[in-house]
């Protein structure tokens, strides 16, 4: 008989419990080793269990090489890459506004519904465009400036987040498409682009 098995058992054996209270030690995964009963010479009876707090058990789960990716490079752009946080808030009333009055239009045009997410994944493109040095990245020890504007957009998963890259697009309904497809590739299962981008958008 192993050791545990052995352990086990001799800590049974000190626990005095009635046979409810054992029951209900065991479903609410309470140690009745660390439990004083209310009954006489410290019997634990089934009314103590509902009192005492499940014992702690430690739960590992195996990452997937998704998780491990966001946590591998996640650290190194927080330790390789100087990070400033600004925050601002905006007025979005003009935005949503535009949306909703060319949204059909597009859509009987196009065949895409643009979302608030494609108007901003636009004007990051038109951005980028207009100021070229905040489109490169980070090789090694070089700012390597990228050929177009592209944008990295957060998507979550079951098991992660995906950061799949939308390339420029020539108008509205070009980024709609474009990101319409990348995350319906990334939730099914497909891999997110691999080419590189300066900046990311999330609404996550």
């Amino acid at each position: 008989m192993d050791s545990a098995r052995t352990a086990d058992i001799e800590r049974s054996r000190r626990i005095i419990a009635s046979p409810r209270a054992r029951r209900a030690l065991r479903q609410r995964g309470i140690d009745g080793a660390t439990l004083r009963g209310s009954g006489p010479g410290g019997r634990i009876v089934a009314a103590d269990v509902p009192l005492a707090a499940p014992t702690a058990r430690s739960a590992t789960q195996c990452t997937s090489s998704m998780r491990r990716a966001i946590a591998r490079r996640t650290s190194e752009s927080w330790a390789t890459i100087p990070h400033i946080v600004l925050h601002a808030q905006a007025d979005a009333s003009a935005l949503v506004a535009l949306r909703a009055e060319v949204v059909q239009d597009i859509e009987r045009r196009h065949g895409v519904r643009p979302t608030i997410t494609d108007f901003l994944l636009r004007a990051m493109m038109i951005s980028l465009g207009e100021h070229p040095r905040a489109n490169r990245v980070w090789r090694g020890d070089e700012l390597v400036a990228l050929d177009a504007p592209a944008i990295g957009l957060v998507v979550g998963l079951d098991d992660g987040l995906a950061i799949p890259v939308i390339g420029a697009g020539a108008d509205l309904s070009v980024v709609a498409r474009a990101r319409d497809l990348a995350v319906t590739r990334v939730r099914s299962g497909g891999a997110a682009a691999s080419q590189p981008c300066a900046s990311s958008l999330s609404n996550l």
